[in-house]
């Protein structure tokens, strides 16, 4: 078998993760890895590896995650095994890593990665999550909190959940606390100390999943059903700015198991229960793992706690930062920078007083690109991406329409051709940095689309998100992109 080029991409980003998980590079991991990616059906050359480090965990395990064949699947278990064991153990992180590619390679569990600025969570850290209030799954984790905590705790872990740290807030004397919050952070006024106060003793599980994990992490769990999230590691993602000059930016990798429903019966008392899956998962676990596991026993206390998750909520409520709507305006006028994205609820053709205009930040062809995509995502048939044998009519048609935006963009410049991955890595980077700000930030971002040969990509924004700046300097104004002759009239025709 051989695995196509992204495929052996995104492996090697997972490797890569695997072999700096225990925060030392093993000269046997050196060897295990270079017997790997010199295998025929891998073939990582460096190009390929240099590539992968400026993918996201995340990115990297959905890549897989879409594998039809299961003998690469199986494949990919067997390296991933082999590699853990290289330096002759397996830390709980490598183990973590493994289960997470293991379960979404087996379509039972969603990976994540942000940007670690934006999260205030330690690793081993397992959260019960669900969207709503008072369901039967959030009784049973309730009735049985402390086995299904005592479970996660012999695996060492440490289980949250919700409730029940803001239970421990509501045991702590409302005085000390406000008092104690206005030492954290002495420039609050009375207000924010109280609505801090009030949150950390009243937070429910959907308030933080959507609250704090969706609004201010950038994790969207939306429409998740009742999981465990667990915080499985960080990981560098280099940014490439030179030839020599890798800049890395750290981010932060979750895992969501979704509790199997299959297990509804469990709710009603039977045998099955969702402790016993949690026994399940934790025995996969423990059985990878040959380090020492760490086990936590934390005190009960009727005082301010500034550790562990009690620390993690205190801080996501007082210092995170929560992200907002953006919509996306277009302003040929504008070549310096001619497409940002722009808070929702700004004046019309106006940015914020606070500067809330976030820049895309790239170079002509780039923006082309991309606004192109847009308007072929909203009114045709998404961008026509196939690498035809013979250049058609089509792709002629969408070179011309390419062009016409260029010319606007660029000072007159022309492109023989429209289809570059290198700028397509650009718009999605440019897009991808303003995550930890923009909550609905995966609607701007293309999307590549295969079906059969044909290859197309799309940008998922709704035509009421979507804004073009007309009107002479000083009285611009936004204008909805509706129709194809509101395009005509503001890019295919040649109007300087």
């Amino acid at each position: 078998m051989t695995f196509e080029r992204e495929e052996r991409i995104a492996f090697a980003r997972i490797i890569s993760d695997l072999i700096e998980a225990d925060f030392i590079v093993e000269d046997e991991e050196m060897e295990s890895f270079d017997r790997i990616r010199n295998e025929k059906d891998f073939s990582i050359t460096m190009s390929m590896l240099s590539e992968a480090k400026t993918m996201t965990f995340a990115e990297a395990v959905g890549t897989l995650q879409a594998l039809r064949d299961e003998a690469k699947k199986a494949r990919i278990r067997e390296k991933l095994h082999h590699m853990s064991l290289s330096d002759g153990t397996c830390v709980p992180l490598e183990a973590l890593q493994i289960m997470a590619v293991n379960y979404a390679l087996d379509g039972k569990a969603q990976v994540f990665s942000i940007p670690e600025g934006s999260s205030f969570i330690e690793n081993m850290k397992v959260i019960y999550i669900e969207n709503e209030d008072r369901t039967p799954t959030d009784a049973y984790i309730r009735q049985h909190y402390r086995a299904i905590s005592n479970e996660f705790r012999l695996a060492g872990f440490n289980f949250v959940y919700i409730p029940q740290i803001a239970d421990d807030y509501k045991q702590i004397r409302g005085d000390y606390l406000h008092k104690v919050i206005k030492y954290m952070i002495p420039t609050l006024d009375e207000a924010k100390v109280e609505k801090i106060q009030r949150d950390l003793c009243s937070m429910t599980t959907s308030r933080f999943t959507h609250e704090l994990l969706f609004k201010k992490m950038g994790i969207n769990m939306l429409n998740s059903k009742p999981a465990f999230l667990f915080k499985i590691g960080e990981s560098a993602v280099a940014d490439k700015s030179g030839v020599d000059d890798m800049e890395r930016n750290m981010h932060s990798n979750f895992l969501l198991v979704p509790i199997d429903q299959m297990l509804g019966d469990a709710l009603h008392g039977t045998p099955a229960s969702i402790l016993d899956q949690v026994v399940d998962l934790m025995d996969s676990y423990r059985s990878m793992v040959s380090a020492k596991l760490v086990i936590e026993n934390q005190p009960l206390s009727k005082k301010f706690l500034y550790y562990g998750f009690h620390r993690s909520l205190f801080d996501l409520i007082a210092y995170g930062k929560e992200r907002a709507n953006y919509k996306l305006v277009i302003n040929l006028q504008n070549r310096a920078k001619p497409v940002v994205l722009r808070p929702v609820d700004a004046q019309n053709g106006q940015p914020d007083e606070g500067g809330g205009d976030l820049v895309i930040d790239l170079t002509p062809q780039p923006y082309t690109l991309y606004i192109l995509m847009v308007y072929m995502s909203l009114l045709e048939e998404n961008l026509d991406w196939t690498d035809y044998v013979e250049k058609d009519e089509t792709h002629k048609l969408i070179l011309e329409k390419y062009n016409a935006i260029y010319r606007r963009v660029s000072k007159g410049n022309h492109s023989g051709e429209y289809r570059d991955k290198s700028h397509v890595s650009r718009i999605k980077k440019a897009l991808k940095a303003h995550g930890s700000i923009v909550s609905n930030i995966d609607l701007f971002v293309p999307d590549k689309v295969q079906a059969g040969k044909t290859v197309s990509y799309r940008v998922p924004l709704p035509p009421d998100l979507v804004y073009v700046v007309e009107g002479p300097k000083g009285k611009e104004r936004e204008v909805r992109m509706v129709d194809s002759n509101f395009w005509k009239s503001h890019f295919w025709e040649d109007n300087h």
